[in-house]
């Protein structure tokens, strides 16, 4: 996927978003993000986005926190507007910048097309949770969601400064390799003493997982369990060690 269809991906996914939570108690738990109810959710995913959109606005050459840009979220009887002012915003900016344009950006693509990529995935991860705490959870677009589980395999190892238990997908040559089964994408991840090796290939593994792209992708951002909507051929501990330190 693109710029523009990431763009076009983040639009929709913030319209669904905005439909799950318009009419819902604030105050319902989020079963996929323990300890955060749904108005925590929405400040989260709405600071985010004009985080991100500071940031591309600015074509940032470094860094800036929440709290050095003047983000915060307002009460909770002006979030659902409050958010859905900030998802016009950030695709927006976005739409209107150089998605080749050089700046910073916390994974390894240095460039303003990270942030359309990033935001993309990031809201719809989200519009998952608040999906979780109000409704049934729809499935992510197949393309969409291979390209989240290629992009999650891209920023892992620029993750550690937030995610530390990344640092720890070492190993002796272990392999996992995931395939999913309604849309192109595979990936074969090799872990070394060093760090971990990804191969877009197909290719025998210590353990293979088949499965949809949307199952695929919401397990390894452990939005849902491993159950019998997947394969999982060889041995299980390999695809249990990456999945309890790769989550970012």
């Amino acid at each position: 996927m693109q710029h523009l269809e990431h763009l076009a991906a983040l639009d929709t996914e913030i319209d669904t978003f905005v439909a799950t939570i318009r009419d819902a108690s604030l105050d319902r738990p989020v079963p996929t993000c323990p300890g955060w109810d749904l108005a925590e959710l929405i400040r989260h995913t709405g600071c985010v986005h004009r985080w991100a959109e500071w940031h591309v606005r600015n074509v940032a050459p470094q860094r800036r926190s929440q709290a050095d840009i003047g983000i915060a979220a307002p009460s909770d009887d002006e979030l659902v507007e409050w958010f859905t002012e900030g998802g016009r915003l950030v695709v927006a900016t976005l739409r209107a910048a150089d998605p080749d344009a050089a700046m910073w950006a916390w994974g390894a693509d240095q460039h303003v097309r990270f942030w359309s990529r990033r935001q993309a995935h990031e809201t719809a991860i989200h519009r998952v949770d608040a999906e979780a705490a109000t409704s049934t959870i729809s499935a992510l677009a197949p393309q969409l969601a291979a390209d989240g589980i290629s992009e999650l395999l891209d920023n892992i190892p620029t993750a550690a400064y937030f995610a530390p238990n990344v640092r720890q997908l070492v190993g002796e040559g272990e392999s996992l390799h995931i395939h999913c089964t309604d849309t192109e994408g595979e990936w074969t991840i090799t872990l070394e003493p060093d760090g971990f090796r990804v191969d877009a290939t197909h290719s025998k593994a210590t353990v293979a997982v088949r499965g949809r792209a949307s199952d695929l992708a919401l397990a390894l951002y452990k939005r849902t369990d491993l159950d019998d909507r997947f394969e999982v051929f060889g041995d299980r501990a390999v695809l249990d060690f990456w999945l309890a330190h790769a989550w970012i």
